[in-house]
């Protein structure tokens, strides 16, 4: 059946009227999206995914699918927890303390200390990052982020000590891990290494401890040059450096710098700028010059002419060095125009005209004279394919002698058809032009005419190949292809160059279909290969030139300049030839290095100064020209130049200088001062004397001497730190005007921050005080109050060092509502880079997390809504209510959607405006009723009597329409009983019982006589108000 078939068998199986029916709408994923790409009609498919720390449990997607006569997801929603990490790494000789030990979820942060002794003693050191947190590679399984720290034993680094510098920060009498000292050298010295040093758990300094010595460090870098003292690491005093820029650059700053007594360099490093082109023509006639940016060396501009002339010259110039310049490499090129020869002549045709030279696009028609027919095409269309020569496009036509009687049969193209053509039947002369059909490729010209022969010419006819061929691709200039060729479309061929060219664009070119028509992609060019100009020789020259490139394979002869003195001869050192050959890269390379030219005969012998020292290089003989720079010892001055050259008799010009002894300015003492006058210069015999400041003692000699040599002796004195002896109570008010010893005490334990200082005066010559840093406990300010949550910590008071604030959220307020942390759910109190107390990290958010509730709408008989918003409802609107003139509403006027897709509270209902009164005044019921209230229609109470009273009538009533209850309101009646004692009552009377206000009408027996009150109430006493009557035997009269 096929394709077509299989489809059909399908259609047949789906359920009539399931095609466009939606699934229901997929309910939103905590902490995770639902993807929803081609809808929720049959057929498509939701996609399920997790936020970041939580991993998907159930099925990553859901299709919808027929059930039955409907359509269903295939798949539940699956739900999102959170990524869960082991328990974190135990620590020898320390523990972790987390929000929990149990659980570890994403995200959550463990933080390890180490053990401490009974009295809160540190006895270890924490060594890596004393917090880890749970975080995961794959979303899926949780790990922790890092390993945790180790507590090893107390680190303890020995006291740093350097020659000829001193601690400038951080001294203390122990130092223990990651303690900082800074060093700093005496005057006169110059660091090597850093000035930091941290103490390293493995009890030793890191970086290694600097070094302090007299002189300079190597000078600076400089961009495209150099100094001549690269390989040096130490400079002495008064040694010089000089510095050079590479061809095509100008130093700008002075080129010689001096290492100073003060150890820096008399002068900041040049710079070397770089050298510009002469200015260039922008514009080139009947062509277009690109500049670059700017005409410094390397800048290349490029020359192209427009269509129709051909560029004389080179098509590029670059800015290159030669010698102390720099120049454009070619000349300014011209654009020639490129022209045609004259158009064959064609017998039998009308004369063309034309002027010379035809300049490309020229077209030349040629016409037949009279009783001709033409054959051919009649334009002629000057081009060039090459850029460099005009040919005309295609061959002249014909005009041939008419033939009426000449005629043609319709001609046929296999793969092909008739664009357009003469009205057939095809006489002398008519035409017939084919095109190809798809995927056929045509070959001849697509033209063709009935010739007097009766047969189509000028030119076969075309043919039109079902697979396409591209030409023959030729050959390129200066080159060749490799290989065997194919002209298939789809086939590669490839190009290489002759000797002394090199391969310019893509090595290969590939046979493509471009508009039904196949081409090869663009050839590349074969670029002659030139060498820079020829390196220059000093005191000699060569045959080449000095500014232009030279071609590949050409030669170069160096020869030596005549001698300069009497008896001095230059001698050729190294190949006199050199070639230019083919490097790696796009430019030629000279096949060897250029000789040099040396002097022979004279040499001096290495000059000779006490101390002193050459900062040339050292050799034992050194030949005519040579020259070398002498500099002093440290200590020492330069008398004479400093800068000798060998002459052609031998000897040294001018004569060699001597150095003359100085000694160095004294040296400066810690904590105390020198007394030298303010000298400049120290000469031998010169005396100093040394004196400490107040809280030190002077230990050695307190003056010291110059001596013939240049040296102090004796060694300078120290002043050490004096014992203070206390001569008062502590002082918290700096001391003004008194000498103060820099605090003994810089650092404080974890948990604490230098505080104000306490001063100690201390007995001495002159008064003077040492200086106590304190420490005080650092607090966090309360932690910050969260909406919607609440935390373990206080709201008003500071939080100790340490304490970790747990934060969690208000339970949920209804069904299906509920918040959730958004954060890191605890923070601690910790430091910032200044010491002050700071939280750990930002209070997390309480979100609120709303369900897709959806409440129906509302419809109440005689009543209406004052609409705010029409349906439908979501969680949390509301609506309010109002009846109809003549009703009243029972219940709230306004409702809420809540969580359960239901109203809170229940839909009010719109009733008759109907009143029933209550009594105001009805003995025994109970307080709890709202006497002298009205009731509307369908109320009910229900009624209850206080203590002592009994219900007569029925619990409850309800409002009726005509504003009466039915049953009839019930009465309470008081329970106290009221006796009847006569025995002559009514028998039936005497057996009744009485309560309060029960009412009595008194009847006595036969036989008897009522004699006082016939009528009495009972009161809440139990008494008869009036009082009864008597019955009294009736007297019978005789």
């Amino acid at each position: 059946m096929g394709a077509l078939g299989s489809l059909w068998v399908f259609f047949t199986l789906i359920t009539p009227g399931v095609l466009g029916r939606q699934c229901t709408p997929p309910k939103e994923l905590l902490h995770g999206s639902v993807h929803v790409n081609t809808g929720i009609t049959f057929g498509s498919t939701i996609t399920f995914s997790c936020d970041k720390g939580y991993r998907l449990t159930g099925d990553s997607s859901a299709t919808c699918i027929v059930s039955d006569k409907g359509v269903i997801w295939d798949n539940d929603i699956p739900f999102c927890e959170s990524i869960p990490c082991g328990s974190p790494p135990a620590i020898a000789n320390g523990e972790f303390y987390s929000s929990s030990r149990d659980s570890f979820f994403y995200g959550m942060v463990v933080t390890y200390h180490c053990h401490v002794g009974k009295n809160r003693e540190k006895l270890f050191d924490l060594v890596g990052e004393k917090s880890i947190y749970c975080t995961s590679k794959d979303n899926q399984v949780g790990i922790w982020n890092s390993p945790p720290p180790r507590c090893i034993a107390i680190v303890k680094c020995p006291v740093p000590e350097i020659e000829n510098g001193h601690v400038e920060y951080g001294f203390k009498r122990s130092f223990f891990l990651n303690d900082t000292v800074m060093f700093k050298c005496k005057p006169g010295f110059t660091m090597k290494g850093s000035n930091v040093v941290w103490c390293q758990p493995n009890s030793k300094w890191s970086p290694p401890l600097p070094t302090c010595f007299r002189g300079c460090l190597p000078p600076q870098n400089i961009l495209h040059g150099d100094h001549n003292k690269r390989d040096e690491e130490f400079f002495s005093v008064d040694q010089e450096v000089s510095y050079s820029c590479e061809p095509g650059y100008t130093l700008i700053g002075t080129n010689l710098v001096r290492c100073t007594s003060l150890g820096t360099w008399s002068h900041a490093a040049p710079a070397c700028e770089v050298k510009s082109c002469d200015a260039i023509p922008n514009q080139l006639l009947n062509g277009h010059v690109f500049l670059p940016p700017n005409l410094h060396l390397g800048a290349e501009v490029s020359f192209v002419c427009d269509r129709g002339f051909q560029l004389n010259g080179k098509s590029s110039s670059q800015c290159v060095p030669e010698g102390e310049t720099v120049i454009w490499n070619n000349k300014f090129p011209v654009c020639e125009q490129i022209s045609c020869d004259p158009p064959p002549e064609v017998e039998n045709a009308r004369k063309l005209h034309y002027s010379l030279p035809i300049p490309l696009k020229t077209v030349v028609q040629y016409s037949c004279l009279l009783g001709f027919r033409l054959i051919g095409e009649k334009t002629l269309f000057c081009e060039s394919k090459d850029q460099v020569k005009g040919t005309w496009d295609k061959a002249p036509p014909v005009c041939e002698n008419w033939n009426k009687f000449s005629n043609c049969l319709e001609p046929k193209v296999p793969g092909g058809f008739i664009l357009r053509s003469s009205r057939p039947p095809f006489g002398h002369g008519d035409y017939v032009t084919f095109t190809c059909r798809a995927n056929f490729t045509m070959k001849g010209s697509r033209t063709v005419w009935c010739q007097a022969n009766k047969m189509w010419g000028p030119t076969p006819l075309p043919i039109c190949e079902s697979e396409a061929k591209c030409e023959p691709p030729g050959q390129i200039p200066n080159g060749q292809i490799k290989g065997p060729l194919s002209l298939q479309v789809g086939k590669s061929v490839y190009f290489s160059c002759n000797e002394g060219y090199q391969l310019q664009g893509q090595p290969s070119s590939q046979c493509v279909i471009v508009e039904q028509k196949a081409i090869w992609t663009k050839k590349p060019v074969c670029k002659e290969i030139l060498c820079p100009p020829p390196p220059p020789v000093l005191n000699g020259r060569h045959t080449g030139s000095f500014s232009a490139s030279v071609p590949y394979g050409s030669t170069v002869n160096y020869t030596c300049d005549p001698s300069p003195e009497k008896g001095m001869n230059f001698i050729l050192i190294g190949e006199k030839t050199i070639y230019c050959t083919n490097g790696s890269k796009e430019n030629g390379i000279w096949s060897g290095p250029a000789p040099h030219c040396e002097l022979s005969a004279v040499q001096c012998l290495k000059p000779q100064t006490d101390r002193g020292q050459m900062l040339s290089i050292l050799k034992d003989r050194y030949s005519y020209n040579d020259t070398v720079t002498l500099s002093c010892e440290s200590g020492f001055n330069l008398k004479g130049s400093k800068r000798i050259r060998c002459n052609a008799q031998g000897s040294w010009e001018p004569s060699i200088p001597v150095c003359e002894k100085e000694c160095q300015a004294p040296p400066q003492i810690i904590n105390g001062q020198k007394e030298d006058m303010h000298f400049l210069n120290f000469d031998p015999g010169t005396s100093i004397r040394y004196s400490c400041d107040p809280g030190y003692l002077l230990v050695g000699e307190d003056t010291i001497h110059c001596t013939p040599e240049g040296k102090w002796t004796p060694t300078a004195p120290q002043c050490k730190v004096a014992e203070c002896k206390p001569v008062g109570p502590h002082l918290f008010k700096r001391p003004q005007n008194h000498f103060i010893r820099t605090a003994v005490n810089s650092s404080c334990d974890e948990g604490s921050q230098l505080s104000e200082s306490a001063y100690q005066p201390c007995q001495g010559t002159i008064p003077w005080f040492i200086e106590i840093r304190l420490c005080k406990e650092i607090t966090c300010p309360p932690p910050p109050i969260i909406h919607n949550g609440t935390h373990t910590g206080s709201s008003s008071e500071d939080v100790p060092y340490g304490t970790v604030i747990t934060y969690m959220c208000y339970p949920r307020s209804e069904e299906g509502v509920q918040f959730n942390l958004i954060g890191e759910h605890t923070i601690r109190c910790t430091s910032d880079s200044r010491g002050r107390g700071s939280w750990s990290g930002p209070a997390p958010l309480c979100k609120l997390s709303l369900p897709a509730v959806q409440c129906s709408d509302v419809h109440v008989a005689n009543g209406h809504k004052v609409v705010n918003k029409e349906a439908p409802y979501f969680y949390n609107d509301s609506v309010t209510i109002k009846c109809n003139d003549g009703y009243i509403l029972n219940g709230s006027s306004q409702i809420r959607c809540k969580a359960n897709n239901t109203w809170d509270p229940q839909i009010p209902l719109c009733e008759k405006e109907v009143n029933c009164s209550f009594p105001e005044d009805t003995n025994g019921m109970q307080k709890g009723l709202r006497l002298g209230k009205m009731y509307r229609y369908g109320a009910t109470v229900t009624l209850e009597c206080e203590d002592g009273y009994t219900l007569e009538g029925s619990p409850q009533s309800q409002c009726q329409d005509d504003h009466q209850w039915n049953p009839p309101l019930a009465i309470c009646k008081y329970q106290v009983e009221c006796i009847l004692l006569q025995s002559e009552i009514r028998k039936e009377l005497k057996e009744k019982k009485y309560y309060y206000e029960d009412t009595l009408t008194l009847e006595c027996q036969d036989g008897y006589t009522l004699e006082g009150n016939s009528q009495s109430k009972c009161q809440s006493n139990a008494s008869w108000v009036p009082s009864l009557g008597k019955c009294v035997p009736r007297k019978y009269k005789m």
